[in-house]
């Protein structure tokens, strides 16, 4: 796939060893969807919408339903190339190993094409993160800079 036709989301993932990263009580941090107006690192609101909140805008939600006729159903396909411990060195490069995995074993079997591919959600974490956030050196950062500009 051609890297100027890939657009994704990147989701940073937390895990607390055997714990669950959800449990304030084993990880000691709030879930971001729980910090409501507290800032997490003293600098990004919580909340999945702004102000804290958890409720979709009534215009964002009006405008996702409004897009929803104009996606063709009949012909839309959600391929799901998941493939775990996958570390983010992988992905980093449109030549690399995966990108045709993905193309051989994914989207050729249902007749798909890599010119078909119109978004990508990838989801990329760090297998051994050293420097945390807010550091400006931060394993994330460093991930987030390789997988937009190779």
């Amino acid at each position: 796939m051609a890297r100027s036709a890939l657009r994704f989301i990147l989701a940073l993932v937390l895990s607390a060893g055997s714990g669950s990263a959800l449990d304030v009580s084993v990880t000691g941090f709030i879930p971001i969807n729980d910090l409501g107006l507290r800032l997490y690192l003293n600098q990004f609101q919580g909340g999945l919408y702004p102000n804290g909140s958890n409720q979709v805008p009534a215009a964002h939600l009006l405008a996702g339903l409004a897009a929803d006729g104009i996606v063709n159903h009949t012909t839309l396909a959600i391929v799901d190339s998941a493939m775990g411990g996958q570390a983010a060195n992988v992905w980093v490069s449109p030549s690399a190993s995966n990108y045709n995995r993905v193309r051989d074993e994914q989207l050729t079997p249902l007749g798909l094409t890599e010119a078909q591919v119109q978004a990508i959600w990838l989801k990329q974490a760090d297998i051994q993160p050293t420097v945390a956030l807010p550091n400006t050196n931060a394993d994330a950062y460093v991930l987030e800079r390789a997988l937009i500009d190779p």
